[in-house]
């Protein structure tokens, strides 16, 4: 099912939460929506599902939430843990969720299982540590087996298995055509399973990358060098060259030349070279180029576009 968000914008109060938000997401495809605490993400989620008001419109498959036919069956959607009634076990709470989206009861057992939550069935969710609280919460957004996942912050309070378990279980997902979308502040998990990163600050959409590129938006891998006189080779390098050089230590690094430019450079003028490699960049050092640096927007698009 493909996804079309169209101008949207919301606010709380006099407030501007979200601004002129537009982007697509393919079937197949993973995207990570990340960005600071407060700026947009949860609201950007409940706008898409059309839980709150606001300008724009998001469609599925060219249809409005509110106008699919069987919407639960289409989408499913993590937005919090909590809400569970602590009079129900778990298993009672998935089959009402099932009782009111049409389908058989045996669909929350077999939700409980996919979670590995299978033996705690007839207990309280309030009984439920963070990380199980988490997993009964995708029992119920997978049981309905949509074509779309819409996810808050899913890996919040999981363990490492659990983490391993999610990351697997996505993968499988997006190999079976599913839509997903999905936050989290997690970014080095969110490197290995994320095939596109939406970067939401201050309300703008300011960047649409594909993984890959998102790590050089704005500049190339790191170059380590350890030298004889370290600063008096940065204080050249920031001088003649005008490049960002940070120390980590007694060594330099370097953004904007590569390791064979900076070991000529080193020897050209004389420096005693102990120690030269190259780092490559993570998903952090892409986020941080664009959020930390106040890059307003970054030149990339992924492949759902902007519509």
């Amino acid at each position: 099912m493909r996804i079309v968000v169209d101008g949207v914008g919301a606010s709380y109060g006099a407030k501007e939460v979200l601004r002129d938000i537009s982007f697509a997401l393919n079937p197949g495809e993973v995207v990570g929506l990340v960005g600071p605490n407060g700026h947009g993400k949860t609201t950007l989620m409940k706008r898409m599902l059309n839980l709150i008001p606001g300008t724009g419109e998001t469609t599925f498959d060219g249809k409005p939430y509110r106008l699919l036919t069987r919407p639960q069956l289409a989408v499913g959607s993590l937005l919090s843990a909590e809400g569970f009634h602590p009079g129900r076990s778990a298993m009672n709470h998935l089959r009402m969720i099932g009782a009111a989206s049409g389908i058989s009861r045996r669909s929350a057992e077999f939700a409980l299982d996919r979670v590995g939550l299978s033996e705690y069935a007839t207990k309280s969710p309030a009984s439920y540590s963070m990380g199980m609280k988490q997993r009964l919460a995708l029992a119920a957004a997978l049981m309905t087996e949509p074509q779309v996942l819409i996810l808050d912050e899913p890996i919040n309070g999981l363990d490492v298995d659990g983490v391993y378990w999610f990351r697997n279980t996505i993968r499988s997902l997006a190999g079976e055509s599913k839509t997903i979308l999905l936050s989290t502040h997690i970014l080095s998990e969110l490197e290995k399973l994320a095939d596109r990163v939406l970067v939401l600050h201050g309300g703008d959409l300011r960047a649409d990358c594909p993984m890959e590129e998102l790590k050089t938006t704005t500049s190339g891998p790191a170059v380590t060098i350890a030298v004889d006189r370290p600063r008096e080779f940065a204080a050249r390098l920031r001088a003649e060259d005008g490049l960002i050089v940070t120390f980590n230590g007694e060594s330099l690094v370097i953004d904007g030349m590569t390791a064979r430019d900076v070991g000529t450079l080193a020897n050209k003028l004389g420096f005693t070279l102990f120690e030269l490699s190259t780092t490559l960049r993570t998903l952090e050092d892409g986020y941080n180029d664009i959020v930390g640096r106040g890059v307003h927007e970054s030149q990339c698009r992924g492949s759902g576009g902007k519509p």
